[in-house]
């Protein structure tokens, strides 16, 4: 069960977090936003309307429901293999998420748990599509809680934590994606010394990982150059953190067969995988991991990686391949990284999710697929950056992509925003653009091919 922090003022909901989902999960009409107005009376409607469909909504073979844009139902997901999580032989077999081979693990997204969830704001952004078919896949780009950064500095004076470093649309908003990943860039850890010879080492308490759970994350990608920072002891802490705290990982292990792992989850009937690999550093200190050793998973020769892509691809109704690549604070694209890219997806990713750069870096579509080069800092360090949020929306009927979302975000004196004016979301589309392909983004923020 994820640890999400509270809100005091939203106490009414915490406490009936039950009759409020059951209510949503059967009228699907009412949605979250609406309820810390306080208003009494919507509250004593709610509580009628569940006396009412517990008493005869259940019996009626008729009664259809449908979903409300916000409504998010999720699982945490214990890459140690706890009860929402099942590891066995066998390949899985699309909308069959239970059986999967020795290296893969499915999670479910149907969450009756009741964890306790932040309630969103009034004037959260809703860039959900009302079809109840559809899946909200979210990507966050870095993200570092590092002791010594002014970012947690930040974060240590705020007296509401994380919730004081990025704002509240944005947090609303990823916490409301069907499932959400970022990039963890550091070692969780009390233990080991930094790498000899690296500029820059990162290492937070172990503690920090609530962190994650505040911020609704389900998957973070290891594959990159900080995450063995302070050495094996500190990156098995590492592991050991997010496994207790029910995070999922992919892109690194205590051995090569746990570091090219697929990760698989079934949302709504069809079988999403995840992958991860990194060529990350010009003078190569992360070491990769080996049959007997741990690691990340690296692709400077990206053969192997493109086979765990086509084995994901065989099993799995639609494939993402993360890879931490790219210039840093660059936000040209290298020609490798296309190469790449599109051997990813001839291979059989269906989107390619890039970080690294720290800074923006171009989308475009190939053979219809969305590739980002590089998402940039989520929440990061001190520096004055363009950010952003992809929302890729998958059709869970023929687990087709249905829309592109790309939500501009500033990182500004340590403070993550989604700006709220038009203009300034313009700005940031219009820049994402210049630097793009063969994209346009719309008004609202869609994201097409031209």
């Amino acid at each position: 069960m994820k640890s999400v922090r509270t809100v005091p003022t939203h106490k009414w909901i915490l406490e009936n977090k039950q009759i409020i989902s059951y209510v949503k999960k059967n009228v699907k009409v009412i949605s979250i936003n609406i309820i810390p107005t306080g208003n009494f009376l919507f509250f004593t409607v709610c509580l009628l309307l569940t006396i009412f469909l517990t008493g005869c909504g259940q019996n009626n073979s008729s009664f259809t429901s449908v979903p409300a844009p916000s409504e998010v139902s999720k699982t945490t997901v214990d890459t140690s293999a706890q009860a929402s999580t099942t590891s066995v032989e066998g390949a899985p077999t699309n909308n069959t998420p239970e059986t999967v081979t020795s290296s893969v693990e499915v999670a479910s997204a149907d969450n009756t748990s009741g964890t306790n969830t932040s309630p969103a704001k009034p004037d959260a952004p809703q860039l959900q599509t009302d079809d109840s078919s559809i899946i909200t896949l979210g990507f966050a780009g870095d993200m570092n809680l590092d002791e010594n950064t002014t970012t947690t500095a930040l974060l240590n004076s705020k007296e509401n934590g994380i919730y004081g470093c990025i704002s509240d649309n944005l947090i609303t908003l990823v916490r409301s994606f069907d499932l959400f990943m970022l990039n963890n860039e550091f070692t969780y850890s009390l233990r080991g010394t930094p790498l000899e010879g690296k500029a820059y080492t990162f290492r937070a308490d172990p503690d920090r990982v609530s962190i994650l759970g505040d911020l609704g994350v389900d998957l973070v990608l290891l594959a990159n150059n900080h995450v063995f920072d302070y050495g094996e002891d500190a990156f098995d802490d590492t592991l050991d953190t997010l496994n207790n705290a029910g995070i999922a990982y992919v892109g690194a292990g205590k051995n090569l067969a746990e570091a090219e792992k697929i990760y698989y989850t079934s949302i709504d009937g069809i079988t999403i995988a995840y992958v991860a690999a990194t060529r990350a550093e010009k003078f190569k200190m992360t070491p990769s991991a080996t049959d007997s050793s741990p690691g990340v998973f690296l692709c400077y020769d990206y053969s192997r990686y493109l086979e765990v892509i086509k084995e994901a691809s065989e099993h799995a109704d639609y494939v993402v391949a993360s890879v931490h690549f790219g210039t840093e604070y660059s936000d040209t694209t290298d020609d490798y990284q296309v190469e790449m890219a599109h051997a990813f997806i001839d291979a059989g990713a269906d989107a390619v999710i890039g970080t690294h750069p720290h800074v923006l870096e171009g989308m475009e579509f190939y053979n219809g697929c969305p590739i980002i080069y590089s998402l940039g800092n989520f929440w990061f360090n001190d520096k004055d950056l363009y950010s952003g949020i992809l929302e890729l929306s998958i059709d869970s009927k023929d687990s087709s992509l249905k829309k592109v979302d790309f939500i501009p975000c500033t990182q500004y004196d340590c403070y993550t925003n989604y700006p709220t004016d038009q203009d300034s979301k313009k700005e940031i589309w219009d820049y994402m653009e210049s630097i793009s392909y063969n994209i346009q983004i719309t008004e609202t923020g869609e994201v097409l091919s031209k």
